[in-house]
C-alpha cells in the first residue's frame, strides 16, 4: 500500500497458458480447493498463432467427481484513488461452457485495508455473465467510481466460487482490467432506441443508425438480444473503426409488440445496447396512409390525448405489457401516469383508423 498505482492497465500478456496466473503487484489466493487463477491463451486453430492472452477460473475437473465448492481469489495491486487522474474502473469478462442451473459464480469485490483493523470486502452490486445465452461473449464494463465512497488506498477483486469436478465445466475469463485510464475508447451511436411500426407477414426497415467513436483500436461488433431476437435482422454485423451506419430489418406473422436490443461493442470501449421494439399490428385499408388526426403528449406526469372524435386509446411499454387503456372524448383528454422513465408506445383507434404514437417519459 505504500506505493499506490495511478494508472492500471493489464492485459495479462504475459501469462502461461493453463498455469497458476503470476502477474507483479497482483495476488491469485484460493480460499477452497486446490486450485488457483490460471493464465490462458487463445490460439487459432488454423495456425496455432496466439490470439489473446487472459486470467481464467474454473473448477473443471476432467474425469473427477469432485462435488466440493471452490473459492479462489484474483486481487489486484493498491490503486491510489486519491490521486489518479481518471476514476473509471473497467475490465473485460467472458463466461464460457455455462448451462441452466450451474452454480459457478464470478464476482467482483471492493476492498479497504486500514492498518491494525479487519480489511472491508464489499460485492459490488452489477451482473456478471451466467446464462448459455451469453457463453463465448465478451463484455466490456465500465464503472466510474467519482463520488463513490472510496478510500485514498484501495483494492479491487475477482471472486470466483464454484463445485469442482467433471460435471461443472463453466469457466471465467477476466482480461484489460484498468484504473485511471484517461485514454478510453467510446462508441458513439445515432440513436438512444428505435421504435417500428409494421404490418404482420411484412418487412420493415429501420432508419440508418450512425455509428462513430473515439480512440477505438478495434472495429465495433454488432449483434442482436433480447426477447425477440429472431424477428430483427442487422445490415452489417461489423462496423469499421472509422466508423459506418446500419439498418434494422424487422418482419413478424404476429401482431403485438415485440422487442429486442443491438448490442455494440469494441475492445476498451464500455458496451452500448440500443433497444429495440416493433408495434406489428393488422393492415388496414388506410394502411401506409398517415392521418395524423390525433395527437398525444405527457406534462407535468400527466398523458394527453387530443382527438377529433371519440377514440380508444392503448398505452404499451416496450415489452409489449397492456399498461393503460381507455376512451378519449373529442377534444382534450387527459390522465394522470404514475411509469417511470422510459419509452412507451400508444396506439389510437380512431373511425376504424389505428395511429400509434411513441410517448416518452423522463
Amino acid at each position: 500500500m505504500s506505493s499506490p498505482r495511478k494508472l492500471l492497465l493489464e492485459r495479462f500478456d504475459g501469462v502461461v497458458h493453463n498455469s497458476t496466473l503470476t502477474v507483479g503487484g497482483w495476488s491469485n489466493v484460493v480460499l477452497k480447493g486446490d486450485r488457483p487463477w490460471w493464465g490462458f491463451a487463445e490460439t487459432d486453430a488454423e495456425t496455432g498463432d496466439t490470439l489473446n492472452r487472459c486470467a481464467k477460473a474454473t473448477a473443471y475437473q476432467y474425469q473427477q467427481e469432485g462435488g466440493d465448492e471452490w473459492e479462489m481469489w484474483l486481487m489486484t495491486p493498491a490503486l491510489d484513488f486519491a490521486n489518479a487522474e481518471s476514476k473509471m474502473f473497467t475490465f473485460r469478462v467472458m463466461g464460457d461452457f455455462m448451462f441452466e442451473g450451474h452454480q459457478s459464480a464470478l464476482e467482483l469485490y471492493y476492498i479497504d485495508t486500514i492498518p491494525g483493523e479487519d480489511s472491508y470486502f464489499g460485492k459490488v452490486d452489477m451482473e456478471m455473465p451466467s446464462v448459455p445465452d451469453l457463453n463465448g461473449e465478451w463484455s466490456e464494463i465500465h464503472m466510474d467510481l467519482d463520488g463513490q465512497n472510496i478510500a485514498d488506498v484501495f483494492f479491487m477483486a475477482f471472486r470466483f466460487t464454484g463445485i469442482c469436478g467433471d460435471a461443472n465445466s463453466v469457466t471465467y475469463q477476466v482480461d484489460d482490467v484498468s484504473f485511471g485510464r484517461t485514454d478510453l475508447a467510446v462508441i458513439k451511436p445515432s440513436v438512444t432506441e428505435l421504435v417500428m411500426t409494421s404490418v404482420p407477414g411484412r418487412e420493415t426497415v429501420s432508419e440508418p443508425v450512425k455509428v462513430t467513436g473515439d480512440n477505438l483500436v478495434e472495429p465495433i461488433l454488432l449483434k442482436v438480444g433480447g426477447s425477440n431476437p429472431s424477428n430483427f435482422t442487422l445490415s452489417t454485423s461489423v462496423v469499421p473503426v472509422e466508423g459506418g451506419e446500419f439498418t434494422v430489418k424487422f418482419k413478424s406473422d404476429n401482431e403485438g409488440v415485440h422487442e429486442a436490443y443491438v448490442k455494440l461493442s469494441s475492445r476498451d470501449a464500455a458496451d452500448k445496447y440500443i433497444p429495440m421494439s416493433a408495434l406489428n399490428k393488422t393492415a388496414s385499408s388506410t394502411d401506409d396512409v398517415v392521418l395524423m388526426s390525433s395527437f398525444a403528449w405527457t406534462d407535468g406526469g400527466v398523458l394527453y390525448i387530443d382527438v377529433a372524435e371519440e377514440a380508444e386509446y392503448v398505452l404499451y411499454g416496450l415489452g409489449g405489457h397492456r399498461l393503460l387503456d381507455g376512451v378519449a372524448s373529442a377534444g382534450l383528454t387527459g390522465r394522470a401516469l404514475s411509469l417511470p422513465a422510459g419509452v412507451y408506445i400508444l396506439k389510437i383507434k380512431t373511425s376504424g383508423v389505428e395511429e400509434v404514437h411513441k410517448i416518452i417519459l423522463k
